[in-house]
Protein backbone atom coordinates (compact mmCIF):
# COMPACT_ATOMS: atom_id res chain seq x y z
CA UNK A 1 0.00 0.00 0.00
CA UNK A 2 0.96 3.64 -0.24
CA UNK A 3 1.80 5.69 2.84
CA UNK A 4 1.15 8.95 1.02
CA UNK A 5 -0.45 10.69 4.02
CA UNK A 6 2.49 9.86 6.28
CA UNK A 7 4.94 11.05 3.64
CA UNK A 8 3.14 14.36 3.22
CA UNK A 9 2.88 14.80 7.00
CA UNK A 10 6.63 14.22 7.38
CA UNK A 11 7.44 16.83 4.73
CA UNK A 12 4.98 19.38 6.14
CA UNK A 13 6.17 18.91 9.72
CA UNK A 14 9.86 19.36 8.87
CA UNK A 15 9.25 22.37 6.63
CA UNK A 16 7.05 24.00 9.28
CA UNK A 17 9.72 23.56 11.95
CA UNK A 18 12.37 24.88 9.55
CA UNK A 19 10.27 27.95 8.83
CA UNK A 20 9.88 28.60 12.58
CA UNK A 21 13.64 28.33 13.13
CA UNK A 22 14.49 30.60 10.20
CA UNK A 23 12.08 33.16 11.58
CA UNK A 24 13.66 32.85 15.03
CA UNK A 25 17.20 33.61 13.83
CA UNK A 26 16.03 37.02 12.66
CA UNK A 27 16.30 38.16 16.29
CA UNK A 28 19.54 38.31 18.25
CA UNK A 29 18.04 36.28 21.08
CA UNK A 30 16.75 33.59 18.74
CA UNK A 31 20.05 33.45 16.88
CA UNK A 32 22.02 32.87 20.09
CA UNK A 33 19.53 30.26 21.22
CA UNK A 34 19.78 28.18 18.04
CA UNK A 35 23.56 28.51 17.86
CA UNK A 36 23.73 27.09 21.37
CA UNK A 37 21.21 24.32 20.69
CA UNK A 38 23.19 23.10 17.69
CA UNK A 39 26.61 23.77 19.24
CA UNK A 40 27.71 26.11 16.46
CA UNK A 41 30.38 28.79 16.72
CA UNK A 42 30.43 30.39 13.30
CA UNK A 43 32.48 33.40 12.21
CA UNK A 44 31.70 35.86 9.47
CA UNK A 45 28.11 35.81 8.19
CA UNK A 46 26.70 33.81 11.09
CA UNK A 47 23.06 34.09 10.06
CA UNK A 48 23.71 32.86 6.53
CA UNK A 49 25.77 29.90 7.71
CA UNK A 50 23.23 28.88 10.34
CA UNK A 51 20.40 29.19 7.82
CA UNK A 52 22.25 26.87 5.43
CA UNK A 53 22.93 24.38 8.23
CA UNK A 54 19.30 24.32 9.39
CA UNK A 55 18.02 23.92 5.83
CA UNK A 56 20.39 21.03 5.10
CA UNK A 57 19.49 19.40 8.41
CA UNK A 58 15.78 19.65 7.61
CA UNK A 59 16.28 18.12 4.17
CA UNK A 60 18.28 15.25 5.67
CA UNK A 61 15.56 14.63 8.24
CA UNK A 62 12.96 14.44 5.49
CA UNK A 63 15.11 12.03 3.48
CA UNK A 64 15.69 9.83 6.52
CA UNK A 65 12.01 9.67 7.51
CA UNK A 66 10.90 9.00 3.93
CA UNK A 67 13.47 6.22 3.78
CA UNK A 68 12.03 4.76 7.00
CA UNK A 69 8.56 4.81 5.46
CA UNK A 70 9.81 3.11 2.30
CA UNK A 71 11.59 0.38 4.29
CA UNK A 72 8.46 -0.35 6.30
CA UNK A 73 6.26 -0.27 3.21
CA UNK A 74 8.51 -2.79 1.46
CA UNK A 75 8.58 -5.14 4.43
CA UNK A 76 6.59 -8.37 4.55
CA UNK A 77 3.06 -8.55 5.86
CA UNK A 78 2.50 -9.77 9.41
CA UNK A 79 1.56 -13.37 8.68
CA UNK A 80 3.21 -15.40 11.44
CA UNK A 81 3.88 -15.32 15.16
CA UNK A 82 6.33 -12.94 16.77
CA UNK A 83 7.77 -14.58 19.88
CA UNK A 84 9.61 -12.36 22.35
CA UNK A 85 11.60 -13.82 25.21
CA UNK A 86 12.85 -11.55 27.98
CA UNK A 87 15.57 -12.91 30.22
CA UNK A 88 16.40 -11.30 33.54
CA UNK A 89 19.97 -11.44 34.85
CA UNK A 90 21.44 -10.16 38.08
CA UNK A 91 23.21 -6.82 37.99
CA UNK A 92 25.61 -5.66 40.69
CA UNK A 93 24.39 -2.10 40.31
CA UNK A 94 20.74 -2.41 39.20
CA UNK A 95 19.37 -5.58 40.78
CA UNK A 96 18.23 -7.43 37.66
CA UNK A 97 18.41 -6.33 34.04
CA UNK A 98 16.18 -7.63 31.22
CA UNK A 99 17.30 -8.41 27.69
CA UNK A 100 14.82 -9.24 24.91
CA UNK A 101 15.18 -11.80 22.12
CA UNK A 102 12.85 -12.55 19.20
CA UNK A 103 12.33 -15.61 17.03
CA UNK A 104 13.62 -13.46 14.14
CA UNK A 105 17.13 -13.15 15.58
CA UNK A 106 16.89 -9.77 17.31
CA UNK A 107 18.69 -9.21 20.62
CA UNK A 108 18.10 -6.04 22.62
CA UNK A 109 20.56 -4.25 24.82
CA UNK A 110 20.68 -5.04 28.52
CA UNK A 111 18.25 -2.65 30.22
CA UNK A 112 19.73 -1.14 33.36
CA UNK A 113 18.80 1.72 35.65
CA UNK A 114 15.92 2.07 38.06
CA UNK A 115 12.75 4.08 38.59
CA UNK A 116 11.03 3.03 35.38
CA UNK A 117 9.44 -0.05 33.77
CA UNK A 118 12.41 -2.01 32.43
CA UNK A 119 10.29 -4.92 31.19
CA UNK A 120 8.28 -2.76 28.77
CA UNK A 121 11.49 -1.02 27.69
CA UNK A 122 13.02 -4.35 26.65
CA UNK A 123 9.71 -5.40 25.08
CA UNK A 124 9.51 -2.13 23.09
CA UNK A 125 12.96 -2.69 21.59
CA UNK A 126 11.89 -6.14 20.42
CA UNK A 127 8.56 -4.91 19.03
CA UNK A 128 10.23 -2.04 17.14
CA UNK A 129 12.69 -4.48 15.58
CA UNK A 130 9.88 -6.27 13.71
CA UNK A 131 9.02 -4.27 10.59
CA UNK A 132 5.84 -6.24 9.69
CA UNK A 133 4.41 -5.15 13.05
CA UNK A 134 5.44 -1.52 12.53
CA UNK A 135 3.82 -1.74 9.11
CA UNK A 136 0.45 -2.30 10.77
CA UNK A 137 1.02 0.78 12.96
CA UNK A 138 1.89 2.85 9.90
CA UNK A 139 -1.17 1.62 8.02
CA UNK A 140 -3.53 2.55 10.83
CA UNK A 141 -1.96 5.98 11.31
CA UNK A 142 -1.89 6.61 7.54
CA UNK A 143 -5.58 5.72 7.20
CA UNK A 144 -6.47 8.07 10.05
CA UNK A 145 -4.65 10.94 8.34
CA UNK A 146 -6.79 10.53 5.22
CA UNK A 147 -9.61 12.19 7.13
CA UNK A 148 -7.82 14.31 9.73
CA UNK A 149 -9.71 15.76 12.66
CA UNK A 150 -9.39 19.33 13.89
CA UNK A 151 -8.75 18.04 17.39
CA UNK A 152 -7.56 14.81 19.01
CA UNK A 153 -7.80 13.65 22.61
CA UNK A 154 -4.88 12.17 24.53
CA UNK A 155 -5.27 9.56 27.25
CA UNK A 156 -5.25 12.24 29.95
CA UNK A 157 -8.07 14.13 28.26
CA UNK A 158 -5.80 16.81 26.80
CA UNK A 159 -6.92 17.97 23.39
CA UNK A 160 -4.98 19.25 20.39
CA UNK A 161 -3.14 18.19 17.25
CA UNK A 162 0.25 17.25 18.67
CA UNK A 163 1.49 13.95 17.29
CA UNK A 164 1.33 12.35 20.74
CA UNK A 165 -2.38 13.20 20.95
CA UNK A 166 -3.02 11.87 17.45
CA UNK A 167 -1.13 8.66 18.17
CA UNK A 168 -2.83 8.12 21.51
CA UNK A 169 -6.32 8.52 20.07
CA UNK A 170 -5.66 6.53 16.90
CA UNK A 171 -3.31 3.83 18.24
CA UNK A 172 -3.25 4.06 22.01
CA UNK A 173 -1.00 5.26 24.79
CA UNK A 174 2.65 4.32 24.25
CA UNK A 175 2.68 4.66 20.45
CA UNK A 176 5.18 7.52 20.29
CA UNK A 177 5.46 11.27 19.91
CA UNK A 178 6.44 11.38 16.25
CA UNK A 179 4.51 11.33 13.00
CA UNK A 180 5.89 7.84 12.45
CA UNK A 181 4.53 5.70 15.30
CA UNK A 182 6.56 3.24 17.35
CA UNK A 183 6.38 1.36 20.65
CA UNK A 184 7.58 3.42 23.60
CA UNK A 185 9.54 1.92 26.46
CA UNK A 186 8.71 2.42 30.13
CA UNK A 187 4.95 2.61 29.57
CA UNK A 188 3.98 -0.82 30.92
CA UNK A 189 3.40 -3.97 28.92
CA UNK A 190 -0.37 -3.53 29.15
CA UNK A 191 -0.01 -0.41 26.99
CA UNK A 192 1.73 -2.49 24.31
CA UNK A 193 -1.00 -5.12 24.66
CA UNK A 194 -3.76 -2.57 24.00
CA UNK A 195 -1.96 -1.13 20.96
CA UNK A 196 -1.33 -4.56 19.47
CA UNK A 197 -4.87 -5.78 20.07
CA UNK A 198 -6.10 -2.56 18.46
CA UNK A 199 -4.28 -3.70 15.32
CA UNK A 200 -6.39 -6.87 15.28
CA UNK A 201 -3.67 -9.14 16.67
CA UNK A 202 -3.59 -11.33 19.74
CA UNK A 203 -1.11 -10.70 22.52
CA UNK A 204 -0.25 -13.49 24.94
CA UNK A 205 2.01 -13.38 27.98
CA UNK A 206 2.60 -17.12 28.29
CA UNK A 207 5.54 -17.22 30.71
CA UNK A 208 6.03 -14.99 33.72
CA UNK A 209 8.77 -16.11 36.11
CA UNK A 210 11.41 -14.20 38.07
CA UNK A 211 13.95 -14.99 35.33
CA UNK A 212 11.91 -15.20 32.12
CA UNK A 213 8.98 -13.61 30.33
CA UNK A 214 7.67 -14.89 27.02
CA UNK A 215 5.21 -12.99 24.83
CA UNK A 216 3.52 -14.18 21.63
CA UNK A 217 1.97 -11.80 19.09
CA UNK A 218 -0.14 -13.55 16.49
CA UNK A 219 -2.76 -12.88 13.80
CA UNK A 220 -4.89 -15.73 15.06
CA UNK A 221 -6.56 -15.81 18.42
CA UNK A 222 -5.00 -18.33 20.77
CA UNK A 223 -5.59 -19.60 24.25
CA UNK A 224 -3.12 -17.08 25.63
CA UNK A 225 -4.92 -14.06 24.16
CA UNK A 226 -7.05 -13.42 27.21
CA UNK A 227 -4.33 -14.17 29.74
CA UNK A 228 -4.01 -11.31 32.17
CA UNK A 229 -0.65 -9.56 32.20
CA UNK A 230 0.94 -8.89 35.55
CA UNK A 231 3.46 -6.07 35.35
Amino acid sequence: MSFKELEEAVKEDNLTRLKERLEKIKTEEGLKLLLGQHNKNYKGNITKKLKKYLTNKSNKNIEQELREIQEINESEEFNSELVITIEWKKSYMWGTNPRAYTNYGFTSESIGGCGYDKKSTALAQALNSHKPLLKLLYEKKNNALKNPKTEYTGVNGDKGTHQSQINQEVLGYGSGYRILPYFEGGVGTNSHKRIIEGLGLSFGHITNTPNTDVFIISKKANKWNKKRIKD
